[in-house]
Order: structure tokens, then sequence, then C-alpha cells
């Protein structure tokens, strides 16, 4: 008899299994204090901290790697972000009032890191409006992302369909228990610009 373990399950079991020490269960993030004073809560802002410093380096050397995008951090650690993130515009790209922005998201708790795409639409009272973009129209930048990710850091690409995958009885901030993911656990608390 032949025994076929699949990798997808493995994968999001060492996942899930991993955000678990990170986010208390059962607790309702709305318990403001009880929630923080958890051992998982302090461990998440500890390890945070650690890792955004020893990220430093990468930093340093992302407009050496991409000399033809520009590239801005748009992390906000004061916003509880589990992940370092960048925008990438290409410098020839014409000012219009829509463009396209590749964001790299590089996760501060797990080796691993998400590219995705958000179309930014000028809006006339100066305000911005943000779409995700499905369709891979930026092919050549996320390929060399990749490869300058996992060359310099080797961290893994998490596959997208694993971005929606729920953590049941873990809520966090204003995210509700049954509407908590894998993304959310990881990186940040929305797929957007900042």
């Amino acid at each position: 008899m032949e025994i076929v373990i699949d990798n997808t399950d493995l994968e999001i079991s060492y996942l899930i299994n991993i955000a678990e020490t990170y986010y208390p269960k059962y607790i309702s993030a709305y318990s403001r204090q009880e929630y923080a004073n958890t051992p998982e809560i302090k461990s998440l802002k500890r390890n945070i901290k650690k890792n955004l410093e020893l990220l430093e380096f990468f930093k340093n050397d992302l407009d050496k790697d991409f000399p033809e995008h520009l590239i801005h951090d748009i992390s906000i650690p004061s916003w509880f972000d589990r992940c370092v993130s960048f925008s990438f515009e290409e410098k020839s790209q014409k000012e219009t009032h829509t463009k396209s922005v590749v964001i790299l998201a590089i996760s501060l708790l797990i080796p691993y890191y998400v590219i995705y795409q958000i179309e930014c639409t000028k809006l006339t009272d100066n305000r911005v409006s943000y779409k995700l973009i499905t369709n891979n129209s930026n092919r050549e930048i996320v390929k060399k992302i990749k490869s300058v990710v996992e060359e310099k850091l080797a961290f893994k690409y998490l596959n997208p369909k694993y971005h929606d995958r729920i953590l049941k009885n873990i809520s966090f901030e204003d995210i509700p228990e049954g509407k908590f993911t894998l993304f959310n656990a990881f990186f940040k608390n929305e797929k957007d610009y900042h």
C-alpha cells in the first residue's frame, strides 16, 4: 500500500501551528487588556521588533538591485504590521490618474514573503483609491523580486491560495474570530498600499 502525503496540507498545518504561537485562541481582541497581556501577543511584539532590525541590510540594498524602479518603504510599524512592505513603481511609468504598483511584503514572523499588485487611482478630491489587481501584468519585476528575496534572504514565496485560509478561534485588532487569515497572521490586516 502506498502512502501519499500532500505537502500542501503539511505546509498549511505548519503555518497554522506557528500562527497559534503568536495569537491567543479563544480570547477576543476586543478584550484589549487581557489580550495584550497574553504570552502570545508579548512574543509577537518581541519578534516583530527583533526581526525588523535584522532586515535593515535588505532594505538598504533594494535601490541598487532595482535601479529602474522607484522603491518606497511603505511599512508602518506603529500599525502593528507583521511585515515590512515595499512598493515598486517603474520610473518610466507615465504620470496618470491611475498607476500599477507591485507590493512586496516580507514577514517578520516566518521566512515567507508575498507579492501582489495594486492599481492606484487619484480621485478628484486628492484621495487615492486602491484596487487589488489579479492579472499579473508586471511579470518581469515580480520574477526579479522573487529572485532577489530568495537569493538574499532564503525566504519562500507564500502561495496566494493560502492567503485566505481562516484561522479559527483567533481574532486580532479589528478582525473578529472566523475572519482572521494566514495573510493577516503573518503580514497585515489588509492587502493595500500602506
